[in-house]
């Protein structure tokens, strides 16, 4: 698949849980060009975020982070005078769980569905 057919496929669906996923995600590739997605070209720290947002799917979890306040939603914060607004929901995503383990809530979380057998799902996550 490439960078450009993923993000086109996240269109078709109106789940939360996939929008959210995609703007975390996008910080794992290079969008500028058209390319094959390779689980070896990312970095330690990115294909653990791949794993847990994998695992984090095969789990009956509701997704329930707030909003991941990304960069642009700062930069509309302050184009329509709204900063404290950026402020008040980078606050609420930093006091719902450890980003550390997005989008799990916690280590223990993670560690409870990693530990659960799953028919078709060969991943052992190694948190570190």
């Amino acid at each position: 698949m490439t960078n450009h057919e993923f993000e086109l496929s996240l269109f078709n669906t109106n789940e939360r849980v996939i929008h959210e996923l995609e703007d975390i995600l996008w910080s794992t590739y290079d969008d500028f060009k058209e390319h094959t997605l390779k689980p070896d070209s990312l970095s330690p720290k990115g294909r653990r975020l791949v794993e847990r947002c994998i695992l984090f799917l095969h789990s009956d979890l509701e997704f329930n982070w707030p909003s991941y306040p990304s960069w642009w939603k700062a930069l509309l914060g302050w184009i329509t005078l709204k900063p404290n607004k950026y402020q008040r929901q980078l606050d609420a995503y930093r006091n719902y769980g450890d980003e550390n383990f997005w989008p799990f809530r916690s280590n223990e979380e993670l560690k409870i569905e990693s530990a659960r057998p799953r028919i078709g799902l060969s991943l052992k996550y190694q948190s570190k």
